[in-house]
């Protein structure tokens, strides 16, 4: 029974012996592999290095400045109606306060509506809301003068 175990724990003469046609080359074996996992890493920096896409430059608009533009021109646009009522309150026509204040208003809004980023499809009926008010505040007081100028003429025809 030891003589057993003995033997199955020594390896037997038949697996250590070598076999006259087979050779063994180990070292050779080690060198081909590492040549080989040098050249399949060497293509694989270079596979990155060509999918990678180009480092993305500093964007010079982000949402936190338009954010912030937005806020500022609608600042500054309380600051004008502010500044109406204080002109109005002082005893000015209103009339002329309206046409001025109407139309930095107008001005305003259609800043804020390209900085907060419409696009064209978005920001046509605003413009041309904003146009047909511009045109009324503009052009009221010249169709005033020129029916008052017309009925003068036609007094003094007669």
């Amino acid at each position: 029974m030891i003589s057993e175990a003995n033997a199955q724990q020594m390896p037997s003469a038949a697996m250590t012996q070598k076999k006259p046609g087979e050779t063994q080359n180990p070292p050779k074996q080690k060198d081909d592999l590492s040549k080989i996992n040098a050249a399949i890493e060497k293509q694989q920096e270079h596979i990155a290095t060509i999918s990678r896409s180009p480092a993305p430059q500093g964007t010079w608009w982000t949402t936190t400045s338009a954010m912030t533009m937005s806020a500022a021109v609608l600042v500054f646009g309380l600051l004008t109606l502010c500044l109406a009522a204080y002109v109005i309150r002082k005893g000015h026509p209103w009339e002329a306060v309206l046409k001025i204040f109407g139309m930095v208003l107008i001005i305003v809004l259609t800043v804020f509506l390209i900085v907060a980023g419409y696009d064209d499809k978005q920001i046509a009926p605003a413009m041309g809301l904003l146009g047909t008010i511009a045109g009324y505040l503009l052009g009221k007081d010249i169709s005033k003068t020129q029916g008052s100028q017309s009925s003068g003429r036609e007094a003094e025809a007669k």
